[in-house]
Parts: structure tokens; sequence; C-alpha cells
């Protein structure tokens, strides 16, 4: 059984924090013992903090975090009318029935009260305690010191932040102010050095569109990765393997200046209540269209594609491509905008001008992505489903037309986006899950093998995720050619879903590793007015994808 020693405050703990300690008492046979680190005393006057404050030339760390703390409950404040899971995230949580003991502990806070160090006698009581592992809870301060090495396997941490560009803080914030695609997180083993540890693991979600959002995606999110490192430890008696270290050029982020609060408030506030306005007086949609060329991928020039019509009120998206006795055929997610949902029909491309041939599989459920394979000479397609909750599997009664369906290749889980193929042997489902306090699908990549892509006994990868980044996690097709399989793979925008396109080789893939090796980079450059593209698909003698165009128009009677 591990021993954990969590370093904390007191029993009081946020919902993430709340929600973390929950996924280790359940998936980890462990014991966690409370290291309540006692506040420092201080018996000052405000009139000796502010003359304090003055001397060690602090008054614009003072007036920025002010500034950035007064705009960010604004901030929150504009949220809650849209946003109602806020509260659950802001809320207080009593832990102490997970909790098997408790020990306390002394910390020595440096003059800034940022470093903390602890006492001989508290380090004493840690040893004689003999922790696997000491993670940091809420406790306060950089933590530098014998606690980093008093237990077995060191003292772990998250940082919120991509630690190769984004050192120090606020969590979530920079990324936020600076647009970026996406926001990362790592699982370290503390050192010296201010989120220079050893990286255990990492992962990039795509960036929310304003502090308070991001910041809640990416610590709810992040937790199934330190739990994930907790059991490998747990598992194997040592810590998983270490990043490369790398030298760092960038400067240490810190509390934006009162300005730049002010500026981000600025345009956060005005995008919200631009949405809202917007919304009320225009109506914006995503539009996807589908195009085809008819070359192999490798040489197709996507400019000259030539575009498959949308039918009224309808667009198309997702497209794969099969030849099949003596006709090659489209296959294409076809979303209904009125009724927002989406059914999987056919488009003929065999003569000089294609022609839709209607739905082939209609649900009352939504469907997308029709990922089509052979096996047996037998056609079989697994769109998604995740609106039903599995991986459905379909075989095709009489080609195009007729698919019937089977059963569930994988029950109960929310997974989009899932291809099934075989490689050295082995047949692999690869597909996009909502894991546990997730909310989005373009970041974890997962990987499942068996002995038959009809199976419902699916092994996962020992790995898993076997990607967890938001800019390649998600599938977006798959490509080959005579000795190499290809994973196409989204790339999300900032805010904004499937802003491009990027093409993996498969390097390696056995049930214990997995390398990709990115050959290409498909921009939404090749037609008019495009705001993004996320698939690809080619048989050797058709390439299909997709595009994006944003369309608006006035509300009637607004």
């Amino acid at each position: 059984m591990l021993k954990i020693g969590i370093l904390v405050t007191g029993s009081e703990v946020d919902y993430y924090l709340k929600s973390l300690l929950e996924q280790l008492s359940e998936q980890v046979e462990c014991e966690l013992v409370f290291l309540i680190q006692a506040s420092p005393k201080t018996n000052v006057s405000r009139l000796s903090k502010l003359l304090d404050v003055l001397h060690r030339g602090q008054i614009m760390r003072v007036l920025s975090g002010r500034f950035f703390n007064f705009f960010t409950q604004l901030e929150k404040r504009l949220l809650q009318r849209t946003y109602p899971e806020l509260a659950q995230y802001e809320a207080s949580f009593d832990i102490s029935e997970l909790i098997t003991s408790s020990l306390t502990i002394t910390p020595q806070f440096s003059a800034s009260k940022w470093v903390v160090r602890f006492d001989d006698d508290s380090i004493a009581q840690l040893r004689d305690q003999s922790f696997d592992v000491i993670m940091r809870g809420n406790a306060p301060g950089i933590f530098r010191g014998d606690i980093l090495s008093v237990a077995k396997h060191g003292l772990l941490s998250f940082h919120h932040g991509d630690n190769r560009w984004n050192r120090g803080g606020p969590a979530g914030f920079w990324e936020v102010y600076q647009k970026r695609s996406s926001t990362g997180f790592i699982v370290q083993k503390l050192s010296e050095e201010l989120d220079g540890g050893q990286v255990l693991a990492r992962g990039n979600l795509a960036t929310a569109r304003s502090f308070t959002e991001n910041q809640i995606k990416i610590f709810s999110q992040s937790i199934s990765t330190f739990v994930a490192v907790v059991s490998d430890i747990a598992k194997t008696g040592q810590l998983p393997s270490v990043e490369p270290s790398l030298p760092f050029s960038h400067p240490i982020l810190t509390t934006p200046k009162p300005w730049q609060s002010m500026w981000y408030c600025l345009c956060s506030i005005s995008s919200l209540i631009g949405i809202h306005l917007l919304q009320r007086f225009l109506s914006y949609q995503d539009v996807w269209g589908v195009a085809f060329v008819r070359s192999g991928w490798q040489n197709a020039v996507l400019s000259k594609g030539a575009v498959i019509e949308n039918p009224r009120g309808r667009y198309l998206a997702d497209p794969f491509v099969i030849s099949h006795q003596q006709q090659t055929v489209c296959f294409v997610e076809d979303y209904d905008l009125a009724e927002r949902r989406g059914a999987i029909s056919a488009v003929d491309l065999s003569a000089d001008k294609p022609v839709f041939l209607g739905p082939i599989i209609d649900e009352p459920f939504h469907l997308s992505f029709p990922y089509i394979f052979e096996y047996q000479q037998q056609l079989y397609m697994i769109p998604e489903s995740t609106a039903a909750n599995g991986i459905r599997l379909y075989h095709c009664d009489s080609f195009p037309m007729q698919w019937q369906f089977q059963y569930e290749l994988m029950p109960n889980c929310e997974a989009v986006d899932s291809m099934v193929f075989e490689y050295e042997g082995r047949w692999w489902l690869f597909t996009n899950l909502k894991v546990a306090g997730g909310t989005e699908h373009c970041a974890q990549l997962h990987a499942f093998y068996s002995d038959s892509p009809l199976s419902t006994n699916w092994t996962p990868h020992q790995k898993n995720p076997i990607v967890f980044d938001s800019d390649i996690g998600r599938n977006g097709g798959i490509v080959s050619d005579e000795h190499s399989l290809y994973r196409c793979r989204q790339a999300q925008g900032f805010n904004s879903y499937g802003a491009g396109l990027s093409i993996a080789k498969i390097i390696t893939l056995t049930p214990s590793s997995y390398e990709e090796q990115q050959v290409s980079q498909l921009s939404p450059d090749f037609f008019a007015d495009l705001r993004g593209n996320h698939h690809l698909h080619s048989n050797g003698q058709y390439s299909v994808f997709d595009f994006l165009r944003v369309k608006s128009t006035w509300r009637a009677g607004k």
C-alpha cells in the first residue's frame, strides 16, 4: 500500500483537491495522511504591513494583485448567468473522512512570504512516517530544502502551465491573454528550481475564451493524469520515466500589472457582451463543407478540390471514401441545422459530378465521423455515436445504402472519432475519450487492441492516453502508403474548434509504446474565407477533405 502525505492547510479544500483525493482513494490502494502546514503567526498592524511593503519595494506587486482579483471577480459575476456550474468550483468541502491520520508540521517562511522550508523537528517527523510520496495540496509557498526529498519518491506537484515557456502564474491566465491555442500542465517531482522539476507527465488542452473558464478546465481535466502517475508508482514501485531537461530562456511569469488586468478585463467583458448582443441580433453558424480530388493524398492539391454541394438547411463533414463493387462512394456526416443532429449519408463520386444518394444511417441521436473498414470481405462502419454512450458497430448488408446495427464494440463510454485498423498483427482502436472530470474530447487519444476488429474485449494501451495535446490529439482521419500508416490530427485554435489539420506517420505502436512523427501540416488556406479544416481521408485514387466557413444572418423580429 502506498503511503501518501498531502501538504494542506486544513481539512477544508476546494473542489479540485477534493476530486483528486477521491479519485486516488478509489483507484489506488493507498493511505492518505494530512500534513497540516501551520499558518505563520502574524500580529502585525496594517500600518506595519504597509511600511514593510514600501520598504521592500513591493507596492506594484500588491497593486497588481488587488487589480487582478477585482477584475477576475467581475468576470466571474458576468459568467454566473451562462455558467451555472461555476458555483461548485468556487465552493469548499470538508474531506476529513478520506484521511486516515494527520500530522502538523511547522513552516518557516522567507521574508517575502513566498519561499517555505520546514524545521528539523518537522522533517524528522516526516522521516519517521516513511512516506512513499508527498504531494502538494493547497499548502502555500515555493518549497525548498529537505521537504523535497524526505519521501521515497519525492514531493509531487502540478504546475498548471507548459513549463517549456510558462513558469510562474497565474495558472491559465497568460494563455488566454496571449490567445494561445492550448494551455498546458505538468505533473512534476519538485526541485529547487521554480516549475523546473522532473516532468513525469504533461498535457495540453484547448484554451477557453476566458481566464475563469480556462482555469476551471485546466484544474479539473489534469486530475486524471496526476492519479495515473501515482497509480503507476503504486504498481511499479518507481517513478515514471522522466522527460529530459532542457534550457529555459523565458521570463518567469507573475501576476499581470494593473494595466494588463484592465486591458484583459476590457477585452473579456467586451467579448462576453459582444457575444450576447450578436446572439440576440445575429445568427452565427459554423457551416462545414466537403470536397474531393481524384488523386492519392500525397499528390492532392486541395485548392483544386471539387466541392460537394451541401443539401439545403444541412452541412456535410467528416468524409470517408471507399471503392467497392465498381462504385466509389464518400460517406459523410449529414448535419441538420434546424434539428441540431447529424446522420450518415452517402455521395457517389463515380460519375463526372458527385451524386447525393441520401441517408444510410439515421438514428434519434447524433451521428458523425463514419469510419469504414473491411474485414473478412465484409464492410463495417463505426460512426461517432457518443450521444448513445458507446462505440456502435454497423454492418453493410447492401452497398452502399443498407447498413444494420450489430452491437457496441465498447459500451458506456463517451468516445468520439473512433478508428479501427490493423497494425503489425494486432487490431487497434484509436478513440478520443472524455474521462472523469473532463469537459471535452479534443485532447486525449486513447488506444486499445484486440485480435479482431469485431471484438467487444479491448485491452487498453499501457500508456493511455497515448497523446494528451489538443493541438494533435483528436482524430481527423487516416491515410496510408505502401509501407506506413498516417494518423490525421485535428488542431484546435483559441476558443475555436477544427482550426487545422496535421498528418503524422505512425513510427511505433505496441501495447506499451507509441510514437508518431509529423510529416505535413494542412492549413485552411486552400479556398477563400475559410475558418478551419479538420479531416482528410483517401483510398489511393480519391482524397476527401472538409473545410469550415462561418455564416451569419440577421435574426428576424429583433
